[in-house]
């Protein structure tokens, strides 16, 4: 597959002054044209800021992010505004309640980066996207309160695909849904991977979300990537005593003292490598 993303040695700090820290440091990932890459960790591990130096909505510090052979990274302000125009990367965000804008209807949300790109006549990609989704016209008069959960997100999807994007950066995108919704959504996704020819960077805290739909698994710690490979063995035979974590912090069978111990000891392997 030819490759569409390619992240190398980047570094991001964010903040001013005392205040600035680094958050990325030296990862490298790529994403295929029809890949689902995973990339996991924690709260804070750096996952956001990644994806958003992606977008072109974050300066690296030092690094090349290159996304279907433009280095986004060596671009100005005004060239990743141009870029993010363009619609080659669109981003799904965590919650749609708070990404859609409640004045709006769903077709009005959908339409909304066309209108900017300038294009005249909308709604018939409109509705074709909202189609695409799995939703009708009537959804597409309804504002987000009149909306369920899922069928926000779908709305959310369907606004990044009008664009005919070539990668989707998913931002915890079903981590805000109930189990029924959050399989249907990954269903979608997996669908509009296969139909489009999608590269994905499926972004989660959630190792079984992303066991559930990536090809690949990269782990972020620290804002370092410290374990990627195919989804079966990373999920089979993890290296690296985070992952490991990871993989324990769902229950097992031994249960209770078993699942602590194990937690207890990858957290020293842990702490002995920091």
């Amino acid at each position: 597959m030819p490759e569409l993303l390619r992240v190398t040695d980047l570094d991001v700090s964010l903040g001013r002054g005392r205040r600035r820290s680094a958050v990325l440091h030296g990862v490298d990932l790529a994403v295929d044209k029809g890949e689902i890459v995973g990339l996991i960790g924690e709260t804070g591990s750096g996952k956001t800021t990644l994806a958003r130096s992606v977008l072109g909505s974050v300066t690296p510090t030092a690094g090349r992010v290159v996304v279907d052979g433009i280095d986004i990274a060596s671009l100005g302000s005004r060239g990743r505004r141009a870029q993010r125009r363009a619609g080659t990367v669109q981003y799904v965000f965590q919650d749609p309640l708070l990404s859609l804008d409640p004045d709006l209807t769903a077709a009005q949300s959908v339409g909304e980066g066309l209108r900017v790109r300038g294009d005249r006549d909308p709604r018939e990609a409109v509705d074709r996207s909202l189609a695409d989704v799995g939703l009708d016209g009537s959804h597409g008069e309804r504002r987000p309160a009149e909306l369920s959960g899922g069928q926000r997100q779908r709305v959310a999807i369907a606004r990044a695909l009008v664009l005919d994007p070539q990668l989707l950066l998913c931002d915890e995108p079903v981590s805000a849904l109930d189990a029924a919704n959050r399989i249907q959504i990954l269903t979608l996704l997996a669908r509009l991977r296969d139909e489009r020819d999608l590269g994905m960077l499926f972004i989660s805290h959630d190792l079984g979300s992303v066991a559930g739909i990536a090809d690949r698994i990269a782990v972020l710690y620290r804002g370092r990537i410290v374990e990627e490979g195919p989804t079966e063995r990373v999920i089979l035979e993890p290296e690296h005593p985070y992952t490991r974590l990871l993989l324990g912090s769902a229950p097992t069978l031994a249960g209770g003292e078993a699942d602590r111990d194990r937690r207890q000891e990858l957290r020293r392997l842990l702490a002995a490598e920091a």
